[in-house]
Protein backbone atom coordinates (compact mmCIF):
# COMPACT_ATOMS: atom_id res chain seq x y z
CA UNK A 1 0.00 0.00 0.00
CA UNK A 2 1.45 3.79 -1.19
CA UNK A 3 1.37 6.52 1.28
CA UNK A 4 -0.81 8.44 -1.60
CA UNK A 5 -3.68 5.69 -0.65
CA UNK A 6 -4.26 7.89 2.68
CA UNK A 7 -4.08 11.29 1.15
CA UNK A 8 -7.11 13.88 0.98
CA UNK A 9 -6.41 14.76 -3.00
CA UNK A 10 -9.60 17.10 -3.19
CA UNK A 11 -9.30 18.83 0.18
CA UNK A 12 -5.58 19.35 -0.86
CA UNK A 13 -7.28 20.85 -4.23
CA UNK A 14 -9.82 22.67 -2.84
CA UNK A 15 -7.04 24.34 -0.37
CA UNK A 16 -4.88 25.22 -3.39
CA UNK A 17 -8.02 26.85 -5.26
CA UNK A 18 -8.63 28.79 -2.42
CA UNK A 19 -4.96 29.72 -1.47
CA UNK A 20 -4.22 30.56 -5.73
CA UNK A 21 -7.49 32.18 -7.05
CA UNK A 22 -6.44 35.22 -7.02
CA UNK A 23 -3.68 34.80 -9.12
CA UNK A 24 -5.70 32.49 -11.54
CA UNK A 25 -8.36 34.86 -12.22
CA UNK A 26 -5.62 37.84 -12.74
CA UNK A 27 -3.29 35.89 -15.28
CA UNK A 28 -6.30 33.69 -16.86
CA UNK A 29 -5.94 35.53 -20.51
CA UNK A 30 -1.97 34.96 -19.72
CA UNK A 31 -2.14 31.36 -19.19
CA UNK A 32 -3.88 28.90 -20.85
CA UNK A 33 -4.02 26.20 -17.84
CA UNK A 34 -5.24 28.88 -15.73
CA UNK A 35 -8.10 29.70 -17.54
CA UNK A 36 -8.55 25.56 -18.11
CA UNK A 37 -8.43 25.52 -14.32
CA UNK A 38 -11.24 28.25 -13.61
CA UNK A 39 -13.04 27.09 -16.69
CA UNK A 40 -12.94 22.80 -14.10
CA UNK A 41 -14.15 25.05 -11.51
CA UNK A 42 -17.16 26.42 -12.94
CA UNK A 43 -17.97 23.05 -14.49
CA UNK A 44 -16.94 21.16 -11.44
CA UNK A 45 -20.39 23.30 -10.09
CA UNK A 46 -22.94 21.73 -12.75
CA UNK A 47 -21.14 18.35 -13.40
CA UNK A 48 -20.13 15.94 -10.28
CA UNK A 49 -16.58 15.22 -11.20
CA UNK A 50 -14.82 12.65 -9.34
CA UNK A 51 -11.14 12.16 -8.15
CA UNK A 52 -9.48 9.25 -9.25
CA UNK A 53 -7.39 9.18 -6.17
CA UNK A 54 -5.50 5.88 -7.75
CA UNK A 55 -3.95 8.30 -10.70
CA UNK A 56 -3.04 11.25 -8.28
CA UNK A 57 0.08 11.48 -6.46
CA UNK A 58 2.17 13.55 -4.09
CA UNK A 59 6.16 13.97 -4.25
CA UNK A 60 8.60 16.44 -3.18
CA UNK A 61 8.59 18.75 -6.36
CA UNK A 62 4.39 18.58 -7.07
CA UNK A 63 0.77 17.16 -7.00
CA UNK A 64 -1.36 15.37 -9.56
CA UNK A 65 -4.80 15.83 -9.15
CA UNK A 66 -6.88 13.67 -11.98
CA UNK A 67 -10.70 14.54 -12.09
CA UNK A 68 -12.95 12.53 -14.59
CA UNK A 69 -16.88 12.70 -15.81
CA UNK A 70 -18.63 9.62 -17.18
CA UNK A 71 -22.34 9.26 -18.28
CA UNK A 72 -22.92 6.27 -19.92
CA UNK A 73 -26.68 6.86 -19.37
CA UNK A 74 -26.80 8.12 -22.80
CA UNK A 75 -26.91 5.85 -25.85
CA UNK A 76 -23.27 7.58 -26.37
CA UNK A 77 -20.68 7.05 -23.46
CA UNK A 78 -19.32 10.90 -22.35
CA UNK A 79 -16.17 11.07 -20.80
CA UNK A 80 -14.08 14.07 -19.54
CA UNK A 81 -11.33 14.20 -17.08
CA UNK A 82 -9.21 16.63 -16.36
CA UNK A 83 -5.17 16.46 -15.17
CA UNK A 84 -3.82 19.13 -13.04
CA UNK A 85 -0.39 19.81 -11.75
CA UNK A 86 0.27 22.07 -8.87
CA UNK A 87 4.09 22.60 -8.43
CA UNK A 88 5.33 23.01 -5.04
CA UNK A 89 8.34 24.29 -5.09
CA UNK A 90 7.32 27.22 -7.63
CA UNK A 91 4.01 27.28 -5.00
CA UNK A 92 1.97 27.65 -8.58
CA UNK A 93 -0.52 25.21 -11.10
CA UNK A 94 1.84 24.45 -14.17
CA UNK A 95 -0.89 22.15 -16.08
CA UNK A 96 -4.12 21.81 -17.01
CA UNK A 97 -4.82 18.47 -19.39
CA UNK A 98 -8.33 18.06 -20.83
CA UNK A 99 -9.47 14.95 -22.02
Amino acid sequence: MEINDYIDFVSIFNELIEENRTELETYKYESEHYMNILNFLDTREEIEFEINSSECFLTDESIFFVFFWEDSANRNDYFLCYEINYDRILEEFTRCEIY
